[in-house]
């Protein structure tokens, strides 16, 4: 199983721990090297946007699907892993990894660490 194909087999879990940690920015790490940046929205912000006539209802799951099949196509063979993290800006800005598959990963991705006091 390719790391692309273990992250989207685990997009619920990942948009849920996203929701919960609120970042304002989704990163897309492959190899180590920082590949995307984007503004992630919450569930309240799709929910407005939807709101307008003609706008797409999207949720946070197709948000990360869309994200992931992209890069796919772009890193269509990463050598060592793919991170999903959220980052806060500050002074050095704060990343939290979200998921993280490897090349070598056969059952799926690999959860986060969690961190002591934060939800999984």
């Amino acid at each position: 199983m390719t790391p692309w194909a273990a992250l989207l087999s685990r997009v619920k879990p990942i948009a849920a721990k996203l929701e919960a940690l609120h970042p304002p920015l989704l990163v897309v790490r492959v190899d180590g090297e920082t590949t995307l940046v984007s503004v992630w929205p919450s569930a309240e912000d799709l929910e407005a946007h939807a709101r307008f006539p003609g706008m797409p209802r999207l949720t946070l799951e197709r948000r990360i699907a869309e994200v992931m099949d992209r890069l796919a196509q772009l890193y269509p063979s990463p050598r060592q892993s793919v991170e999903v993290c959220g980052q806060w800006p500050g002074n050095p800005p704060r990343l939290e990894v979200v998921a993280v598959a490897r090349r070598s990963t056969r059952a799926g991705a690999e959860p986060a660490p969690a961190r002591q006091g934060a939800l999984a």
